[in-house]
């Protein structure tokens, strides 16, 4: 590995026993070993924060930071702050990634003088009986380069769903100078990723897919997703593509800005026939003059987007 540079491999760690094992065996065994392991015990209240000391034991490339419990946002910003790579990755730590995940992604990084590269998803659930079953995860990917403004209308425009997911990339460290996830929200992710991308001058995808995400029920989003309404949820989502619309507008790019405004319009739609709007209607209420006003002033989207103005007023009515 001489000449090759450290990467720094977040992995936050929090109630994954069953899981954690797996995880850090398969970065531990990667082919690219200029590696520093940095796992952020959140106050799990389980075996987890021994199991890491215990790994860091055996291998000297790992580091342990052992933290009150603040959620994963927290846990991240606490292994960014501390991480003394040129590169960094991040890892769920019910996840797992292939033996050759980071030397690929850093060949893709460097082969095409990017900021960002990206490699492919498998979805697997664990079905909670000990059996687990392999699931399609978006779109597949394709090998690609984008420019920045190339990957910020793709995400706006929702046409790489796998884009917007922070693992299965590696980064140059640099992007994280000054960005730090936003804590005691859900879709920590969701908030980051258009300024991750805003701070890259090319991103490189590769078709291989080398991340293995495992969806389990107990896990934060199956908690969620578990749910008709969750209020934490609705609120991470529409904080994100709220701040999204504004982020794309102050980069030069107001045409991209307007396709977020459906997703707001849909994510308020879709909750409105879920929940107890007379119990929420505060925090449903905070969105819908943003998106009326987006609507409002929108100019390509105007006629296609007409009946939506429509119901978005009466919708407005409805909460006063």
């Amino acid at each position: 590995m001489s000449g090759k540079p450290l990467i720094s491999v977040i992995i936050p760690v929090y109630k994954v026993e069953k899981y954690l094992d797996k995880c850090i065996m398969s970065v531990v065994n990667q082919t690219y070993s200029n590696l520093e392991i940095i796992l952020v015990d959140d106050g799990s209240p389980d075996n987890c924060p021994k199991m890491c000391d215990d790994w860091a034991e055996r291998d000297s490339r790992i580091r342990v930071i052992h933290k009150e419990n603040g959620g994963q946002a927290s846990a991240k910003n606490a292994g960014i702050d501390i991480m003394r790579g040129e590169l960094v990755g991040f890892i769920d730590s019910d996840d797992y990634i292939a033996p050759e995940m980071f030397e690929r992604l850093y060949e893709v990084l460097t082969e095409n003088d990017a900021d960002l590269s990206n490699c492919d998803i498998l979805s697997i659930r664990d079905n909670g009986d000990g059996s687990i079953s392999q699931e399609i995860y978006f779109e597949p990917f394709s090998d690609q380069v984008l420019s920045r403004e190339q990957a910020l209308t793709e995400l706006a425009n929702d046409n790489l769903g796998k884009l917007n997911i922070l693992v299965s990339k590696l980064y140059k460290s640099s992007i994280f100078k000054t960005l730090r996830f936003t804590v005691g929200v859900n879709h920590e992710d969701d908030l980051i990723i258009h300024r991750i991308l805003g701070e890259c001058k090319r991103i490189a995808i590769t078709s291989e897919a080398m991340y293995f995400y495992v969806r389990r029920k107990d896990s934060t989003m199956g908690e969620i997703q578990q749910h008709n309404f969750h209020l934490g949820s609705f609120k991470g989502l529409r904080d994100a593509f709220i701040d999204r619309y504004h982020y794309l507008n102050d980069l030069g790019m107001p045409e991209t800005a307007e396709f977020v405004i459906p997703k707001i319009y849909a994510l308020l739609i879709t909750n409105l026939r879920k929940v107890n709007y007379i119990k929420y209607r505060y925090e449903m209420n905070k969105a819908l003059p943003e998106v009326l006003r987006a609507l409002i002033m929108s100019k390509s989207l105007r006629n296609k987007y007409r009946a939506c103005k429509l119901c978005l007023m009466c919708l407005l009515s409805m909460f006063k």
